[in-house]
């Protein structure tokens, strides 16, 4: 390692005061010998304890002697590729009949191979596995097998299988009642949200991780949790108060990991990435606020990271944290010394490296030579930069065509074994027909023949029966009497229950007018609109008593609001719906954030209607939500965000209507789903009228034709009355629906809102 490190400690004296130099440097030294003494002893006591096991291994011991010692050093060797070495050995001498020993193995196998950032050959392994596992019983080993396949499933973006291996491995704590194991889960789904960048749920899920942790008094497991927010929060960090909190939660993760000292290669790598993570937020800490004391703690973090992962064989991770050494570097100005670095660091890429990472590394490189002057060599940089960038690019477009061809390929095997299940199915239809059509002519011939023999026996019963007719009507008499008496008792229950049906009636109609008082008091009025939009109008009319339309107005900052939505169905369904949704936008439409990003409350309003309505039942969806659009007016400036969810909107600009772009999926479940919602920016000009709407207007039937009204002719009234007052609009457009709908009934719930800039 002194290799790696062959430059000067500079403390840049002439920018401090307090301590003298000398001072300084013994204090730096002592800091940083102590881990280093405290890690050299558990090393040297695990590799006493491997090179124990090991020597005990002679060409004589029976070779299922041999497969056991060797799989426990596989478990114990803290090096990725000893561990797949060892358990290579092992399963070399393991028997068939070995299940737990080959399950076990092939585990350490693809556990190694993800470490080595290798999922396509850790599948495999894992599968078999876990296969092996399920023949033994051992659920811990199979739900340990589960969350590791997730991650895997992750990188390779599978994302069907990686839900469904999380689900097995929680479905299997959950029976087992496994407090601990079901932290592992919220922190594999923490992972997961954080690689997808929902933000939000990642921390939920952390948070229950802790919760649950505490629970148990899981130090180490806490201290995890405390390191997954620090990257939850340092992805999201914009301020110097908020990399300090990162800060905060890395420093707490970091005091308990060197508070246990655990053996634990896992808890020790953790430990070591946390370092390389805090010396990240010091040297950027040390660039927002200038305080060289940041400096100097990215140096002392640094260094013990990128030792520990060097000689764990990690390059790929030390290289990431080799960038903040150089930024180290740049921060003190140190230019050549940085560069020096760099070039140092080229020895740990390898033929696998990928052309992105090798893309970054040569831009680190044109940023030395650029800050040395050495412009020649910095261009030469950017050439190779390009280069792979271009090489990135084709591979890119490669595999896009292999996994089209692929596609092709299975769409042809499919047709035609389609084709070929269409033609069996033909010829069992004629064979099943033509068996049918013979046992529908025996049974028309027993038929037959059961008629005529039913017909002797009639005609010998007849004289009995023109005997028995006079018994039988004067018994009918009888009867029928009867039934009158108890008609005449229906009929006085019935009418008992009329009256009681009218009076529930009564009350439903009263429950739903005291909804619609709610409903109303929840959205905006009029006034309210007019008190924030002065030359505007709202177009309003519910189907039923209460609406499952709903708009809403307000301020964000300087940014005045206005959305309309229209929830699934109508009445007493949509105006739950239409609750639910304005509950929502009062918790995620709140700031000038928010109003500069209308996409990501779109984004927030379907994670939440879905998560709200999760189904109770398995395989059962629903598929209820709300489409929606979101103007945000920025006056000072004349722009508008906006974001729109399989609804329409126009701008009406001298006489022009331009329809407003958007995205077609709906607030909620969507069977061509995409992951993010657009915002979406528009220029202002002096007298625009904006019109956004539900799908009421244009749905309802009417004219001579009893047709649909249509977005066409919707488009060209709003056209026509753009210019005239927002009142005489509203009457213009309030006459136009009442004459086009004449007699017929409402069939939606109406909504159009009318805004000029």
């Amino acid at each position: 390692m002194a290799t790696f490190y062959q430059t000067n400690v500079h403390f840049n004296s002439g920018k401090r005061r307090g301590l003298p130099t000398f001072f300084r440097v013994v204090l730096f030294v002592l800091m940083m010998l102590l881990p280093v003494t405290v890690s050299a002893q558990d090393d040297n006591q695990e590799q006493q304890e491997i090179d124990s096991i090991l020597a005990s291994i002679h060409p004589d011991t029976p070779d299922s002697i041999k497969a056991q010692k060797y799989c426990m050093v596989s478990y114990l060797v803290s090096n990725v590729d000893s561990c797949i070495k060892y358990a290579f050995l092992s399963l070399n001498h393991c028997k068939e009949t070995d299940t737990l020993l080959i399950a076990d193995n092939t585990r350490y196998i693809a556990w190694g191979y993800w470490m080595n950032d290798d999922p396509k050959m850790a599948l495999p392994y894992l599968h078999r596995s876990t296969y092996l596992y399920k023949q033994i019983h051992d659920s811990a080993s199979i739900e340990h097998n589960y969350r590791l396949m997730s991650k895997l499933y992750d990188k390779l973006n599978i994302s069907d299988s990686v839900n469904y291996c999380i689900n097995q491995a929680m479905e299997i704590d959950m029976k087992q009642k496994d407090t601990f194991k079901i932290a592992q889960c919220y922190i594999d789904m923490s992972e997961i949200y954080l690689d997808k960048h929902f933000y939000s749920e990642c921390e939920k899920c952390i948070r229950e991780a802790l919760r649950l942790d505490s629970l148990i008094n899981d130090t180490l497991e806490y201290a995890r949790c405390y390191y997954r927010l620090s990257e939850v929060y340092c992805e999201t960090a914009r301020t110097t108060d908020e990399l300090v909190r990162t800060k905060e939660y890395l420093l707490k993760a970091i005091n308990i990991f060197e508070r246990i000292n655990s053996c634990n290669s896992f808890y020790v790598s953790t430990k070591y990435l946390a370092y390389g993570d805090l010396a990240k937020v010091y040297i950027t800490l040390a660039k927002d606020t200038h305080n060289d004391l940041y400096a100097d703690s990215c140096l002392t973090y640094l260094k013990q990271s990128l030792d520990y992962l060097i000689k764990q064989n990690r390059y790929e991770n030390a290289i990431t944290i080799g960038y903040t050494y150089f930024e180290y570097f740049k921060y003190y100005k140190r230019y050549r010394e940085g560069l020096n670095f760099l070039q140092r660091l080229r020895k740990y890429f390898d033929e696998e490296t990928t052309k992105l990472k090798l893309r970054n590394y040569y831009d680190k490189l044109r940023d030395a030579y650029f800050l040395l002057g050495d412009y020649k060599n910095a261009y030469e940089c950017v050439m190779k930069q390009m280069e792979y960038n271009d090489a990135f690019i084709n591979d890119s477009t490669m595999a896009a065509l292999a996994t089209l061809k692929t596609e092709q390929a299975m769409i042809i095997e499919n047709n035609d074994r389609r084709h070929a299940e269409e033609l069996h199915f033909l010829e069992k239809r004629k064979l099943w027909i033509s068996i049918i059509l013979l046992c529908v002519v025996l049974l028309l011939i027993c038929l037959l023949v059961f008629y005529i023999t039913r017909s002797l026996k009639i005609r010998k019963r007849n004289n009995m029966v023109l005997t028995l007719k006079n018994q039988t009507l004067n018994q009918q008499k009888s009867e029928i009497e009867k039934q009158r008496d108890e008609i005449a008792i229906q009929k006085n229950i019935i009418t008992e229950q009329w009256q009681e049906v009218e009076a529930v009636n009564k009350n439903l109609i009263h429950s739903i007018n005291y909804a619609q008082r709610i409903q109303r008091a929840a959205i905006s009025t009029i006034e309210d609109v007019r008190a924030i939009f002065p030359d505007s109008f709202v177009f309003y009319r519910p189907r039923d008593i209460v609406s499952g339309d709903f708009y809403r107005c307000g301020r964000c900052g300087k940014y005045a609001v206005m959305i309309t939505a229209d929830c699934t169905g109508h009445g007493i369904p949509g105006a739950f719906l239409s609750m639910l949704g304005l509950s929502g936008l009062k918790e995620y439409m709140v700031s000038e954030y928010d109003a500069q990003n209308p996409g990501i409350v779109l984004d927030k309003m379907k994670i939440f209607i879905k998560s709200t309505l999760t189904p109770s039942q398995k395989n059962r969806n629903i598929d209820d939500g709300m489409d929606m659009t979101i103007c945000c007016f920025d006056m000072e400036q004349m722009i508008m965000h906006y974001a729109i969810a399989a609804q329409t909107a126009y701008i009406i600009r001298n006489g022009e209507a331009i329809k407003l772009k958007g995205d077609v999926m709906p607030v909620g479940r969507y069977v061509h789903e995409k992951e993010h919602f657009q915002s979406l920016t528009l220029p202002l000009q002096k007298g625009d009228m904006i019109y956004t709407f539900s799908d009421g207007i244009q749905d309802q039937l009417g004219g001579p034709e009893r047709r649909k009204f249509l977005q066409k002719n919707l488009t060209s009234l709003l056209s026509f009355i753009a210019d005239k007052d927002t009142d005489d609009q509203y009457a213009l457009l309030e006459h136009a629906i009442a004459q086009w709908q004449g007699t017929l009934p409402q069939i939606d719930d109406m909504t159009l809102v009318g805004i000029r800039v």
